[in-house]
């Protein structure tokens, strides 16, 4: 009976690629398909592009071809044309050792005619390590990376076989490697082996060489998997977040005793946020003023602490007091101390009310906005999830009138504002979000643009000309919409605007 993997790899491999081997192999070279397209269909996963590896050098495939282009020559690479349009472009690659990588993404030096097993010796992990033959119908396994699928864990490839040096030497070679190996415990939701995970750390040097465009690329892989909890667990405690994302690992520091329990919060809201809230999930929490807070007041706090926790009702009755400190840090159960902020302690209470907001604070917003920029996320990128990170802080309120969600809301604009319900709810502010979702469903006005007047009309019916005062007047009729949209129609809102117009005149 046929391997049933080989079954899949040859039901898998698209014709072209299959021509492009078998021209390759009738010329009397090894041809053979390489890295994830050939772990991904041994997964039943959707492949991504197939790669060709071969025995032949550049100047023979670019003989045997008659429509090639010179991709990258110097590395053996010749990008085979089999049709029109990119999609029936076919990367060939020839076997290759290298030399050392000095500036951490290629080598400084390729040499062809290496055996198979040593180019792909030179790969990344032992998944990645695996070959289909089409012509012969063979699958190369050396590093038995079919094993570790059927396990369902990652382990660095080489040729020692010793997994943690090999797992340095491959991250160190290419400082991307290690944020590869995390995205992929995400995307495949594999564990990553003990020994390979601690090859990391010796190898950060290499990722600081690498330009921070691919970094943000990863990090949208990452973002984009089921689970990004799985790579950003990683990231965090081998040193990864700390390197692309120092202020974040700022914030985690700024938690002290309870920065375990803030980044698995952490991991969680960025797995329930919805795709477009993820990125500000990412760089927006945890709020590293309430931590240090939180922090400060352990030790002869904690029966203080008690108080609070209990009169919120947030533990259960006779709860201890270590119970109690223990829900606040845990789950950063920040609604306990706003709320009850009248026994708080004199210094937690006083921290706490300089720092909480209902309202979209602009210090975190910039804060976002500069860590994503150094990484080179898109204008677009940012845009939407610098604001979104901007309200992180008022998540720790409990109570919401309407007027107040509006006008947070309002803070957002329409365009982030579902984007924004859908992290608070994943950050655990659940009524916050319960509540922005009913005033959504419902179209109340959170903007100018809303209003049931234009600002032409408001010029007709105030007989007052273009310019700052009609901007300050809509302002106004927004605040007052934002109180009662009931309000928002055309009569009510030049009734007000005449009032407004009165009293300013009498001020």
């Amino acid at each position: 009976m046929d391997d049933p993997d080989l079954a899949r790899l040859e039901a898998a491999v698209p014709a072209n690629v299959r021509r492009v081997c078998e021209r390759l192999t009738a010329a009397g070279h090894q041809a053979v398909t390489v890295g994830g397209a050939v772990r991904d269909a041994l997964l039943d996963r959707a492949p991504g592009d197939w790669d060709v590896a071969t025995s032949a050098v550049p100047e023979v495939v670019l003989d045997l071809f008659d429509h090639t282009i010179p991709t990258g020559l110097q590395h053996g690479t010749v990008t085979v044309v089999t049709g029109r349009g990119a999609h029936t472009h076919v990367e060939v690659t020839t076997f290759r050792g290298e030399g050392a990588y000095t500036d951490a993404r290629r080598p400084d030096h390729v040499r062809f005619g290496v055996p198979l097993v040593e180019d792909l010796a030179r790969r990344d992990l032992r998944v990645n390590a695996m070959a289909y033959d089409p012509a012969r119908h063979e699958l190369v396994d050396p590093f038995r990376g079919r094993d570790d699928l059927r396990d369902r864990v990652l382990r660095a490839v080489g040729p020692t076989g010793d997994v943690y040096a090999d797992a340095v030497a491959r991250f160190s070679e290419d400082g991307l490697r290690v944020m590869r190996a995390v995205r992929f415990a995400a995307q495949l939701e594999f564990a990553l082996d003990p020994d390979t995970e601690r090859g990391i750390g010796p190898a950060l040097p290499s990722l600081a060489k690498v330009s921070r465009e691919r970094v943000s690329d990863e990090l949208r892989k990452i973002l984009g998997a089921r689970l990004p909890s799985l790579a950003l667990a990683i990231a965090e405690r081998t040193g990864i977040i700390a390197q692309v994302l120092p202020s974040l690992a700022a914030s985690f520091a700024a938690w002290g005793d309870a920065r375990t329990g803030a980044i698995a919060d952490w991991c969680v809201a960025v797995d329930a946020a919805p795709a477009a809230a993820r990125l500000a999930a990412l760089v927006g929490e945890p709020e590293p003023g309430l931590g240090a807070q939180l922090a400060a007041a352990r030790g002869d706090g904690f029966e203080r602490l008690a108080r609070i926790a209990l009169a919120a009702g947030a533990v259960r009755d006779g709860a201890s007091a270590r119970e109690a400190y223990d829900v606040v840090v845990r789950h950063r159960d920040r609604v306990v101390l706003i709320e009850a902020k009248r026994t708080a302690p004199e210094d937690v209470e006083q921290g706490l009310a300089a720092r909480v907001t209902r309202r979209l604070d602009r210090a975190d917003a910039r804060r976002a906005e500069e860590a994503l920029r150094a990484l080179k996320f898109s204008n677009e990128e940012i845009g939407m999830a610098a604001p979104l990170a901007g309200t992180c802080a008022a998540t720790f309120h409990a109570a919401w009138t309407e007027a107040d969600v509006r006008r947070l809301l309002a803070d957002v604009t329409r365009a982030r504002a579902a984007a924004a319900a859908g992290l608070w709810r994943a950050q655990g502010a659940v009524a916050l979000a319960d509540a922005a979702d009913a005033i959504l469903a419902r179209g109340d006005a959170i903007g100018q643009g809303e209003l049931a007047l234009a600002g032409k009309e408001l010029m007709t019916e105030l007989a007052v000309p273009q310019g700052p005062a009609i901007g300050r007047m809509l302002a106004l009729l927004l605040e007052r919409v934002l109180d009662d949209p009931s309000r928002n129609t055309r009569d009510q809102l030049i009734a007000i605007a005449r009032t407004l117009e009165l009293e300013t005149g009498r001020s």
